[in-house]
C-alpha cells in the first residue's frame, strides 16, 4: 500500500469518526431538549400534586429583582402539612375566572396569611402581615401563636402574595408615583391561594435566559423544525448510508467474480476490462429495473 492510500484511509477513519459524534451529539441533545420541553408545565392539570415544579420558565417581570422574565427557576414540592414563611416565594395555581379564563401557575412572594381563629366560643377570620405578626411556619406554631392570644383554635386557610417588582404598579415604572393599579394593601395580588392551591416553593437556584428558549421551544411549529426535522434528516442520512454501503458490496462481487471467470477461461487482459464493464452495467442496469417496478407497483 502506498503512502497516499495510507493517508487516505486514516483521513476516512477520521472522517467516519467526527460524523459518529456529530450524530450522537445531535440525537442526546434532541432527547435532552424534548425532556426538558415535556416536563416544563405548559398548562394546569386538575390533579395539582401531578405537575412538575422542579423546573419552570418565567413567563413575566413580576417578580424583576429576583428573577427575570425568561429565566428558568427551580423549586421544590412542599412536605404534607409544609406552611410556607413569610418572605418564601411560593409556587401556586391561579383559578379565578375573574382574572383568567384559565387556570394557570404563577410564583410570587409570601407577605401574609389569611386565617380563621374562635375566640370566647365565636369563630373569626381575618389576615396577618409582615409588620403586624410574627410569621407562623407550621401547624404546631400557629397553635403556640394563638395560645399567646388566648384564641381557642387558629387554623392558617391561605396566603396573601405579591411580586417583587412594584414597580409594574405604576405610571412610568416610579415607584412613589401615580398608581396604575388600585390596591388596599401594598399593591398585593387580588388573588388568595388557598394552601391547598400551593404546589411548591422556590428554592433560590435560576438559570438566567434559559426558561426563554424552553417556551420557545414549547411551541408546536418551533419544537417540529428544531427537534423532529433534524431526526428526520438523521435517520434519512443513516438510511442513505446503508444502501450506499449494499450496493458498493454487491458491485465488489460482482467485480470479483467476473475477474475470476475471465481468469479461468485464460482470456486476455482487454477481454478481462470487457466483462468487467460488461457486468457492472448489467447489475446497474437490473437495479434500475427493480427500481423501477417497485415504483410501479407503489
Amino acid at each position: 500500500m502506498s503512502e497516499n492510500k495510507k493517508v487516505k484511509k486514516e483521513k476516512s477513519v477520521v472522517q467516519v469518526w467526527i460524523e459518529n459524534i456529530i450524530q450522537v451529539v445531535i440525537v442526546v441533545a434532541c432527547l435532552v431538549f424534548s425532556i426538558i420541553v415535556i416536563a416544563n408545565p405548559g398548562g394546569v392539570k386538575e390533579d395539582y400534586s401531578k405537575i412538575n415544579v422542579n423546573s419552570m420558565p418565567v413567563l413575566s417581570n413580576s417578580m424583576s429583582g429576583t428573577f427575570e422574565e425568561g429565566d428558568l427557576i427551580f423549586g421544590e414540592k412542599l412536605e404534607e402539612g409544609e406552611i410556607l414563611d413569610i418572605g418564601e416565594v411560593a409556587i401556586f395555581v391561579v383559578n379565578d375566572p375573574k382574572q383568567s379564563e384559565f387556570q394557570f401557575i404563577n410564583t410570587h412572594r409570601v407577605v401574609g396569611y389569611y386565617y380563621e381563629y374562635s375566640d370566647e366560643g365565636k369563630n373569626y377570620s381575618g389576615y396577618k402581615d409582615l409588620l403586624k405578626v410574627e410569621s407562623v411556619k407550621d401547624e404546631a406554631s400557629a397553635d403556640a401563636y394563638s395560645q399567646t392570644l388566648g384564641w381557642e383554635s387558629f387554623k392558617i386557610t391561605g396566603y396573601i402574595t405579591s411580586g417583587d417588582n412594584k414597580a409594574i404598579y405604576y405610571k412610568d415604572g416610579v415607584i412613589g408615583g401615580e398608581l396604575i393599579k388600585e390596591s388596599n394593601t401594598d399593591l398585593i395580588d387580588d388573588y388568595k391561594p388557598s394552601l391547598a392551591g400551593v404546589i411548591g416553593k422556590w428554592n433560590g437556584k435560576k438559570l438566567n435566559g434559559v426558561g426563554g428558549v424552553i417556551t420557545w421551544m414549547q411551541q408546536p411549529t418551533n419544537f417540529f423544525f428544531v427537534i423532529i426535522v433534524p431526526l428526520i434528516l438523521l435517520f434519512g442520512y443513516n438510511v442513505w448510508i446503508v444502501i450506499s454501503y449494499v450496493i458498493e458490496t454487491k458491485t465488489a462481487k460482482a467485480r470479483k467474480l467476473a475477474l475470476e471467470e475471465a481468469k479461468a477461461g485464460g482470456i486476455s487482459k482487454e477481454d478481462e476490462e470487457e466483462i468487467k464493464k460488461k457486468a457492472i452495467e448489467e447489475y446497474l442496469k437490473k437495479m434500475e429495473e427493480e427500481k423501477a417496478s417497485k415504483e410501479n407497483k407503489e
